[in-house]
This record gives C-alpha cells, structure tokens and sequence, in this order.
C-alpha cells in the first residue's frame, strides 16, 4: 500500500515541503485489522512520516453520519448504511453528498472528537483531524 501511494504520487508534482499525503482507510469492524493498521501507522511515523493514514472503523461513511448523528456504541455496516440511508436517501458510495452534509460540519467535527475521545476503536473516524489541522500540526 505505501508502496503503491508512492507511484501514485511520483506522478503528480508532488513537493515533500509543501504537500501532504493521507492514506483514508476503513478497519471494516475487524479488530485483526484494526492492529495491522495500528502497525503500520506506528512504521509510517518512523520510516515514512510524510504519509499519514486516517482511520475509519467501522467505514469512511461514519463520517457522513457523524453530521447527522453521534454514536458511541459499535455500528456495523449494515446498521451503519441503514442508519445513513435514513438521512440521505438511497446513499451510494459514488454519491457526492457534500451539499447535503456541509450545512453540519460543525457537529459532524464536535461528534467524531466525541468518538476519538472513547476509549473504542469504533466507531470512529479521524476525517475530521484533516479539517481541525490536528494531523497537520502533528506532522510538523
């Protein structure tokens, strides 16, 4: 996967200076996985610190919840996508849901911290550190 992001972006104009990396990857509910990611994030701060991954567990999509909704308790997918159906209906993963989400940013940011500050791994998202700066400032 790092290897991967590399290429990709060898391909652009990219300056390590100026330009930031971000890996956005779901731990899918699967605590197996969710230490893998752990891993390779604690290997990435080591080795690799213009790459920062951003974690979603159960999905990225509990992002676009968090603007509706807060949970603390463990979603799975399937409750997750029901539970988002409800606020966008016939949600697709191709959907560009920004004008229906932005007039919430303020709570989806207030609910993902709420997350962030439980002691579980889901649900939780760390899209919203992107916005607060929190990575950024870490990464410097």
């Amino acid at each position: 996967m790092i290897a991967s992001t590399k290429r990709k972006r060898a391909r652009f104009d990219y300056r390590a200076d100026e330009d930031k990396t971000y890996i956005f990857i779901d731990g899918d509910d699967d605590h197996d996985k969710m230490k893998l990611i752990e891993s390779l994030r604690a290997k990435l701060k080591k080795h690799d610190k213009d790459i920062t991954l951003i974690i979603s567990n159960p999905c990225f999509e509990l992002w676009f919840l968090n603007h509706f909704e807060r949970f603390g308790h463990p979603l799975t997918k399937k409750h997750l996508f029901s539970t988002l159906n409800g606020f966008i209906p016939h949600y697709e993963k191709t959907m560009d849901v920004f004008q229906l989400t932005r007039k919430n940013m303020k709570k989806a940011i207030a609910n993902s911290a709420f997350q962030l500050s439980l002691a579980n791994d889901n649900p939780k998202t760390e899209v919203a550190l992107l916005l607060t700066n929190k990575v950024i400032k870490e990464k410097q």
